[in-house]
């Protein structure tokens, strides 16, 4: 019994482990399903963390159940308090190769072609899966989830000006230009690596 709750205590860890990587993915356009897997897999610790005391109980040693139980505890309490930008990053990875594809594509075009992408009453051009502002600099985002102008996702930022807009006041002027890209309010910026952010709007 005890190999068969080794094996199900790791497939737990893996399990719980691929929900922290897609987190993102699953919580704003799933949220429900979400909440469901949370749960269910945290109901399955608490089943796993029983059927370890029941070995220990029969067996009449503790040290393998204990350290098992330990490991169930901490590695729930680890994904309760694990940081969004863990999450974050994991599906930045993911998806590294397209976006910086998709921004030298942007990046080979002229002004030209780009300003024949701009609609009329537009403050960012809306291409293939992800957004331009044309600045100055020329800054690409892709938006992970949001309704009209209150959105999250990455951000490609040559200058690295926008990180500075953690740094100043909502009532100075050049915080306020560096906040309105996009159509919209910055609100957050989290520089993740290189010229990526990680930002929200509204």
């Amino acid at each position: 019994m005890s190999k068969v709750l080794a094996i199900l205590t790791i497939g737990w860890a893996i399990l719980l482990t691929l929900l922290a990587a897609f987190w993102v993915d699953l919580d704003a356009p799933f949220m429900p399903i979400a909440g469901v897997a949370e749960l269910a897999l945290f109901f399955l610790g608490a089943i796993l963390i029983v059927g370890w005391g029941y070995v220990a109980k029969t067996i009449r040693r503790y040290i393998i159940p204990g350290i098992a139980v330990t490991f169930i505890v901490g590695y729930s309490f680890g994904f309760v308090y694990l940081p969004d930008e863990v999450s974050w990053k994991a599906k930045f990875y993911r998806h590294k190769r397209n976006y910086e594809a998709r921004v030298a594509e942007i990046y080979q075009m002229s002004p030209q072609q780009l300003q024949s992408l701009l609609q009329e009453n537009k403050a960012a051009i809306t291409y293939k899966d992800c957004s331009i502002d044309l600045g100055p600099p020329i800054r690409v985002a892709f938006v992970w989830d949001g309704i009209i102008d209150n959105w999250y996702g990455v951000m490609y930022d040559p200058s690295d000006t926008v990180q500075q807009s953690n740094e100043k006041e909502w009532n100075d002027p050049t915080s306020r230009d560096l906040k309105s890209i996009f159509g919209g309010d910055l609100v957050g910026v989290t520089h993740i690596e290189g010229h990526w952010y990680f930002c929200s709007f509204t």
